[in-house]
């Protein structure tokens, strides 16, 4: 139950926004209204996620939804989209489970655009780990870490896409012979073990 409800209205008492606040702020949401009193935007105040409705005649003829990049779990897969999954964004040994037994992992649909629920994303024959391990989908060629790899070529190696140094020994992965081993750390540990 909402313990509070904000209306602002313009000429001919149309309701223009409101705003519902609940005893829980995380609940908080504001919609917006065009003058014919049809829903025009949505805004959850907490998560930052929101909706806008395109309208034609009077009637809804597409939506688009943005999610901000909140991640609480640091699994690299924002909470929206967690939320939307029916994953627990406060849990991030979930982005490691493979939700359709494509064998993807929910981290790698997401960090392809692909969708967990489907082996096959985009219903041509190819299952979705087929297209990721030969490049053909749609983010297959970026490089959003900027380390010189692919997503496909960082998929492939096991580095991670998001982290231009998967194991942390200061080369980037692209430049990285084994970007996955990490010869600073083992030296640290073998020199503790020895002494």
């Amino acid at each position: 139950m909402f313990g509070s409800v904000r209306c602002v209205y313009k000429t001919g008492n149309k309701k223009v926004a409101t705003g519902k606040t609940a005893g829980n702020i995380s609940e908080e949401r504001y919609s917006v209204y065009n003058y014919q009193g049809q829903l025009v935007h949505e805004k959850n105040a907490v998560t930052g996620e929101w909706m806008d409705y395109y309208l034609l005649n009077g009637k809804n003829i597409a939506s688009r939804k943005e999610c901000p990049e909140l991640d609480s779990d640091g699994d690299w897969i924002p909470d929206c989209v967690e939320k939307q999954w029916k994953l627990d964004p406060n849990n991030a040994s979930d982005a490691l489970s493979d939700l359709d037994g494509d064998g993807l992992s929910n981290y790698y649909e997401y960090a392809f655009g692909l969708n967990p629920n489907a082996v096959d994303t985009n219903g041509d024959g190819d299952s979705d780990l087929f297209e990721v391990q030969n490049g053909l989908t749609e983010y297959s060629l970026t490089d959003d870490d900027e380390d010189g790899l692919t997503a496909t070529q960082e998929f492939l190696v096991g580095s991670d896409i998001f982290d231009s140094d998967s194991d942390d020994d200061g080369i980037p992965d692209g430049q990285d012979s084994e970007p996955l081993f990490n010869a600073v750390l083992l030296i640290s540990i073998l020199h503790l073990v020895l002494n």
